[in-house]
């Protein structure tokens, strides 16, 4: 089974390079995944919170305030990869 594609080539067109200028004239920009990059923000700011909040505060709640980190960063995983369509 051969993959299907939005774009059709047209076998009626003899001139290669015409062909190539109406395939770019439809490819739609590329935008950056901003979704991709928050992985590089989230490791340290969890390392940064078990650090800076030692002695400041309670183990308990430093405890709780790193967990909750941890589990925002693995919704967010969750989040991202639920929305690839590449697998």
């Amino acid at each position: 089974m051969a993959p299907t594609t939005d774009v059709e080539w047209s076998k009626s067109s003899s001139d290669p390079e015409e062909e190539l200028r109406r395939l770019n004239a439809q490819r739609q920009p590329r935008q950056m995944d901003y979704n991709r990059l928050v992985p590089l923000a989230w490791i340290p700011v969890i390392c940064l919170l078990r650090f800076g909040l030692r002695g400041q505060v309670s183990i308990g709640t430093r405890d709780l305030v790193f967990g909750g980190s941890v589990m925002g960063a693995l919704a967010h995983a969750g989040y991202v990869m639920g929305r690839d369509t590449t697998m």
